[in-house]
Order: structure tokens, then sequence, then C-alpha cells
């Protein structure tokens, strides 16, 4: 028979079941939501409204008796100083639960625990539904600051590269095209050096055989119109025999 056995046993010894329960009010105060299975959040509804009414007295003797059911002094100190106050003008019904689908596996009704009037604006959508709009918006997040986060590393990284990589060919190939360029110049220069000299001798012979070939007649007319002395006499005896004759 079950008289006066109003504890739901969960399964766990009464030491296990106590902290249990003080570990998931704790979260619940902390994070003002959580999602447990159907039969651990109504436990934990008993359990931490029982506290929540301590916390609305405010007094010492009431922050003696949380303190004995939980010992993290950021979560007392969270519970009277915001959530008790909050609640001051309600009586009773501080916490909701919300049943979700089954879990995935045991197939366990599951549940949210959430504090009341900190719940998120749409607490009709079920677990699993939230769970996808959160990983959709984080993926839409995660898109738009690639988007934006892309052309400013296309224009900060990869010109500095790109113009690094083209300085340094450019310089390489000036440089192979000065190397190119002076070689061909020595070349050429060499090559032409000696018809230069070919060119210059050529017309000084040209123009030496030019005076010979002009001295030459120059001296013929001379040597006709001029005679020598001997033969002017001869001359001159064999006009005058002819005139005595």
């Amino acid at each position: 028979m079950r008289h006066r056995k109003h504890n739901v046993g969960l399964n766990r010894t009464r030491q296990h079941r106590r902290a249990m329960l003080a570990n998931m009010a704790a979260s619940l105060f902390i994070h003002k939501r959580i999602v447990t299975t159907l039969p651990k959040a109504k436990a934990a509804r008993s359990y931490a409204e029982r506290l929540i009414t301590f916390a609305r007295k405010g007094d010492l003797a009431a922050r003696r008796q949380v303190l004995r059911k939980i010992t993290q002094k950021p979560v007392i100190k969270e519970l009277f100083d915001n959530i008790g106050p909050k609640y001051r003008e309600r009586d009773g019904g501080y916490t909701r639960i919300i049943r979700l689908d089954s879990r995935v596996g045991d197939n366990a009704p599951m549940a949210i625990l959430e504090l009341v009037g900190y719940e998120p604006e749409d607490t009709s959508k079920s677990k699993r539904r939230q769970q996808r709009s959160r990983r959709v918006e984080g993926q839409r997040k995660d898109k738009v600051k690639a988007a934006v986060d892309k052309p400013v590393e296309a224009e900060e990284t990869a010109p500095v590269e790109e113009e690094t990589v083209e300085v340094a060919v450019e310089e390489t190939t000036e440089a192979v095209v000065e190397t190119e360029t002076t070689e061909e110049v020595v070349e050429e220069a060499a090559a032409e050096a000696p018809v230069e000299e070919e060119k210059a001798e050529e017309p000084v012979e040209e123009a030496k055989a030019e005076e010979v070939v002009e001295e030459a007649p120059v001296e013929e007319p001379v040597a006709e119109e001029t005679p020598s002395e001997e033969e002017k006499p001869e001359e001159d005896d064999s006009v005058k025999k002819d005139e005595e004759k």
C-alpha cells in the first residue's frame, strides 16, 4: 500500500535524489529554464518553488534554510537578489512545465521546466524545432559573417601578396632584360667595330689611287711642252743646216 508516500523515487536513493533535485534547481535559477524528463521536471518543480518561497521572505532565517539545500553562493545571490523580489507579489506558480516530444533512443517523455516571466517569446515550439531554428540561425549568421569578411580579406591580404609576387617577377624580368640588352649592345659594338675600320680604310686607299691618277696626266704634258736642254741644240743645228742649204 502506498500510504503517505508522496515523493517520487525516480529510481534513485534518497541522497542521490536530493542531490539531483538540488542541482536541477540551481541550474533552473541560473539559466531560467532546463530540459529534462517529465517525471524529473515534476519533482524539481515543487522543490524549486519551495526555495523561491523562502527567497520571497528574504530574511536571514530563510537564507539559512536555502543554504541547507543549495550550497552554491552565486546561486543563492541570484535567488535572493533577483528571483525572490520578482515574485514578491505573486502567490505561487513560479514555474511552468512544457511537454516536448519523446526522447530518441528510450522514448522517454521530455519536458521544459522554466521560470514564469523569464521564458522566451515563442514557447509553442518543440525542442527539435528550437534546435533546428537555432542551427539555421547559426548557419545564417556564419554565412553573413563570411560574406562580410571575405571582401575585406581579399582587399587587404590577397592584393598585397600578389603585388609582392608581381614586383619580384618584374624585378627579375627587368634584370634579365637589362643583362640581355647589355650583352646584345656589347656584341653589336664588337661586330660593328671592324666594319667601321674597313669602311674608314677604303676611302683612304681610294683617295690615294685618285691622287696617283690625277698626277699622271699632269706630268705627261709637262714632258711634251718643255723638252730638255740637250735636245734643243740638236734641233737648232739641224735647222741651221737646212737654211744654209
